[in-house]
């Protein structure tokens, strides 16, 4: 993601904390996640934090995650990393 890492790893079979670095400038974030990392067809919104515990995951599934920060400038799209 433009202007931080993103960390994101399964805390059991079924949720996974999403954290990453805050964006100068952004509103919010929105958080994409899906089963393909061309196919972040899930996703959610948060303003004012930096992490996200999802906890809707299919269990010993694989999983891919991104970023995405927007603000008055536009948006900043994150990179896709696989959960581990």
């Amino acid at each position: 993601m433009a202007g931080g890492d993103l960390g994101a790893h399964r805390v059991d079979g079924r949720t996974a904390r999403i954290e990453w670095d805050a964006t100068s400038g952004a509103t919010g974030y929105n958080i994409r996640y899906g089963r393909h990392p061309e196919k972040l067809y899930h996703s959610w919104l948060v303003y004012e934090r930096t992490c996200l515990d999802l906890r809707s995951l299919n269990a010993d599934a694989d999983y891919w995650v991104a970023v995405d920060a927007f603000g008055d400038g536009g948006i900043a799209s994150g990179e896709t990393v696989p959960l581990t």
